[in-house]
């Protein structure tokens, strides 16, 4: 997992597509939360679960490969923020009571499992059993575990992969923070650019580099970059001001950012001569910020627009 973590930085423009209300993109996946750790008997809880996901027509995640397991593994991280931490990831199966084997929800039969971990010949029926993720910092895993017995916390989320919901966002996704009165629209670029670059690329569709008005905002752009593999730093739009270079403000507007204005510059930044321009550290959780050179340090970066632009 570890290793997943740390691939090359993708050099394509994610594509945003609209997600149904309550869910956020993630590695490309529509993904709503239920439930993070928490202990149940699988019997008992699933069914409701299951109804829960199948509103917005979404369902629980569905393996079928490496490729599969490692993108789950990462939208696990990204949710929680730890990726030192092991997660029981629920998985949308059940047992055929004819057969006494595991099938997926959509009746396809379970042909794979991650590291050949477990035996796929096993009665589940009998045995009262199911299979969960188990995701690992060093390496990822399924077990069996009884549906009858509280034995974990488990994690629980739905995947949407239906069709794509009309949004006000148009290629852009919509920002999910309950403390943003307004919701924002917001784009990741992986390819590296400099600050200056990266500004005129968001002013190329109507946006700027983003704003930051809240330390929630700041830890969901936090958790939008890593799981877009960004763990080297992200620019933001916060800028030393063309008239007054002690005053720092954001591309957006000239409110300086000072005072009671949300600001996570580490104590001490921005340092005098450090560069007039401004990066997120995604390497650690606290997604402090620094500021940079505006045209030698080349990072990806995120832009934010307002809503029903073409």
């Amino acid at each position: 997992m570890r290793a997943l973590l740390l691939l090359s930085f993708l050099i394509v423009l994610l594509a945003a597509k609209n997600c149904p209300p309550q869910y956020q993109l993630i590695q490309d996946r529509c993904i709503r939360l239920l439930e993070l750790e928490k202990v149940f008997v699988i019997d008992d809880a699933l069914p409701a679960y299951r109804a829960e996901c199948a509103k917005d027509g979404g369902h629980l995640p569905v393996i079928k490969n490496d490729q599969d397991n490692a993108q789950f593994s990462s939208i696990v991280y990204a949710l929680n923020g730890n990726a030192w931490k092991d997660f029981y990831l629920m998985m949308d199966l059940f047992c055929d009571s004819t057969t006494k084997r595991l099938q997926w929800m959509d009746g396809t039969p379970v042909t794979y499992s991650r590291r050949d971990s477990i035996a796929l010949d096993v009665d589940c029926y009998d045995s009262q059993l199911t299979a969960i993720s188990e995701v690992e910092p060093q390496h990822d895993e399924w077990s069996y575990v009884s549906t009858q017995q509280k034995l974990y916390g488990y994690t629980v989320i739905c995947d949407y992969d239906g069709p794509e919901i009309a949004g006000p966002c148009g290629d852009y996704a919509e920002m999910d923070t309950s403390s943003s009165a307004e919701k924002k629209c917001f784009k990741i670029f992986t390819e590296p650019m400099s600050w200056n670059d990266a500004s005129k690329q968001c002013a190329a569709d109507s946006a700027s580099l983003i704003t930051i008005n809240s330390d929630e905002e700041n830890r969901y752009i936090w958790r939008t970059a890593i799981s877009s593999y960004i763990l080297d730093g992200l620019h933001i739009g916060a800028h030393a001001s063309p008239a007054d270079a002690s005053v720092w403000t954001w591309s957006d507007g000239d409110v300086p950012i000072t005072g009671n204005v949300y600001n996570n510059f580490v104590n001490g930044f921005p340092l005098p001569g450090g560069g007039e321009c401004s990066s997120m550290l995604t390497g650690t959780t606290a997604a402090y910020w620094i500021n940079d050179n505006c045209d030698s340090v080349k990072r990806p970066f995120m832009c934010r627009r307002a809503k029903n632009l073409p």
